[in-house]
């Protein structure tokens, strides 16, 4: 047999490694075999090892850039939703460890940095008990979430559990509609250290929510399955609270959410959102009930409910003026109700400046948005009703009486309108003495023109120095969103307006024209010479204007999409605000 040397190459190395096999191996003894396989086994681990770390994507990445890809592989499966089907089996991987696992299993590299972090081990799921032990040693002493189904979790997985129960921060439930129970011993065993509870889907049979003390509670989502008893409840810490009404009735069990008791016990409330809630479901509030006052609240959403839902909220809840206010997807079955009759909150409703107002009459679709510097209220409404309220003219009444009567007009300083009320836009401009920018938006497509673009051509002349009175005398500003034809047949209008106001002494100084509804007749040569002639005839007018082709000038505010000034920060700590915890 050739004994090793110093100088001897790596591959004559592994020569010997032939070499001692070839000898009588069969006079081996049991035990040496054990230790040679082992021996071997850490050999071909290294080797592996070394030959991973020759490849290009260890020099590619650094240990900084792996982390990133490592974050986003943990945040997608933390918030991937968790989709289960009837019998409570989940169809999805959210909240499941199986891509970071996955992780673990390319290489050393990635397998030591992936275990060094423990911010990554914090998830516990139900389905990753097999693996239990070694989360829970990674996990540090950091704090961990525990993802569950309708079943609750093993007996091994409970034992192992209460090992760390002082560390388990955040549960999250969701059932399945043929259970009759929900694993409530789970929110009893960690009341006194979750800082996240939810719960989501429904059960066969609703289960009381167990009334303790939850002095670390901070985020909050019930599934209507859970009925509460808010008077026993301690929730001195609640920040996020997030409700699910019953209003398609899938557990086919009504009854009415506590709402008003449960938010007089949540004093540093500041994001709360409702969804799926029915007029019925919510207590009435009389007038001599006293209001709830909510100092800290800085969002507010209502998603998928009944408007009466929203509306009442505005009579019963005082927040600040700088709150954030999101009633979309709502419907409203009643054309005929003035409602809310009053609001609690008056330095919020005082607080705007900028109003959108859009009617589609045809489907039955109101949006109004208002903003202020801080402060916002969006409405997305869609109304329900027999066709004999179809011809109704005008915005229904629970805004033209109710609403708006709580909203300081007088503040307003920019007014974006569309839709085919010309008279109850010009009666809003008679109540805001300080408009400055007015913008128009004319949806309807060329070959509706004429009969559809009433707006546009009913508000020239009425912005115009015709009887006497100058509307909106601080106005300096105005924006038009219309097809070319629109604007080449509005033309003289446009231009009167403009001499009118000059010869008030209220002069409009900036006029932007979007022509982003070209219709193609207008592409053929010579004729988009003739609309740019039109524009520059109005710009000889005013010190500015804007000509715009292709843009999006008076495009309203997406009530689907949470940007700008309706992104809160903070709001979406423990879950979406678009789709909640799930």
């Amino acid at each position: 047999m050739i004994a090793p040397t110093s100088a001897m190459s790596f591959l004559q190395s592994v020569d010997l490694l032939q070499s001692a096999w070839s000898q009588n191996v069969h006079r081996v003894r049991r035990e040496e075999l054990f230790i040679a396989d082992t021996k071997i086994a850490e050999v071909a681990l290294q080797l592996r090892r070394r030959m991973n770390a020759l490849l290009p994507i260890h020099s590619l990445l650094s240990e900084d850039i792996l982390q990133i890809i490592f974050e986003y592989v943990v945040f997608s499966a933390r918030h991937e939703p968790i989709l289960c089907d009837v019998n409570g089996v989940r169809t999805s991987t959210g909240g499941s460890l199986r891509d970071l696992i996955a992780v673990t299993h390319v290489c050393h590299l990635w397998r030591d940095l992936a275990i060094s972090r423990p911010a990554f081990w914090t998830h516990i799921d139900d389905r990753n008990g097999d693996s239990l032990s070694a989360v829970l040693e990674r996990s540090g002493d950091l704090s961990l979430s525990l993802c569950c189904g309708p079943r609750g979790i093993a007996d091994r997985m409970a034992k192992l559990l209460r090992q760390s129960e002082r560390r388990l921060h955040r549960l999250d439930l969701y059932l399945a509609i043929h259970k009759k129970a929900v694993p409530l011993s789970l929110i009893k065993n960690y009341a006194q250290t979750l800082e996240c509870l939810t719960v989501k889907g429904y059960a066969a049979m609703p289960s009381r929510f167990p009334n303790a003390a939850y002095p670390c509670l901070k985020a909050l989502s019930l599934s209507p399955s859970l009925v509460l008893r808010p008077q026993a409840l301690d929730l001195p810490q609640l920040t996020h609270l997030h409700l699910t009404g019953n209003r398609l009735n899938i557990s086919r069990v009504q009854y009415q959410v506590p709402l008003w008791q449960l938010l007089s016990r949540t004093p540093v409330l500041e994001h709360l959102q409702l969804v799926e809630f029915d007029v019925q479901t919510v207590p009435r509030h009389s007038a001599e009930s006293p209001i709830i006052v909510l100092p800290r609240l800085r969002s507010l959403t209502c998603l998928g409910s009944d408007l009466r839902v929203g509306l009442l909220i505005l009579e019963v809840l005082e927040f600040p003026c700088d709150t954030i206010v999101r009633l979309a997807d709502m419907e409203y079955p009643n054309a005929d109700d003035a409602f809310p009759s009053s609001v609690a909150s008056r330095s919020f409703m005082e607080s705007f400046e900028r109003m959108e107002f859009e009617a589609d009459e045809e489907i039955l679709h109101w949006h109004l948005v208002f903003e202020g510097t801080h402060s916002g209220l969006l409405l997305d409404v869609s109304h329900h009703m027999p066709d004999i309220f179809r011809n109704h003219s005008g915005p229904p009444k629970w805004f033209r009486e109710g609403l708006l009567a709580h909203v300081a007009l007088q503040h307003i300083r920019e007014l974006h309108v569309s839709g085919r009320d010309p008279d109850f836009v010009v009666s809003l401009m008679h109540r805001m003495p300080q408009l400055r920018t007015l913008r128009i938006l004319e949806r309807a497509k060329p070959h509706e023109w004429p009969a559809n673009h009433i707006l546009l051509a009913a508000l020239c002349p009425a912005i115009a120095h015709t009887d006497g009175t100058v509307l909106c005398p601080e106005m300096e500003a105005l924006s038009i969103q219309a097809p070319s034809i629109a604007v080449l047949d509005l033309a003289p209008s446009i231009i009167a307006m403009l001499q009118a106001r000059i010869s008030a002494n209220h002069p409009i100084s900036h006029v932007a024209i979007c022509t982003d509804f070209l219709d193609s007749s207008w592409e053929e040569e010579g004729e988009q010479d003739t609309v740019l002639g039109t524009c520059n005839s109005i710009g000889r007018l005013v010190p500015t204007l804007e000509v715009v082709e292709d843009g999006r000038l008076c495009e309203m505010t997406d009530p689907d999409v949470v940007q700008g000034i309706w992104k809160v920060d903070g709001a979406e700590k423990f879950w979406s605000t678009e789709f909640g915890p799930w």
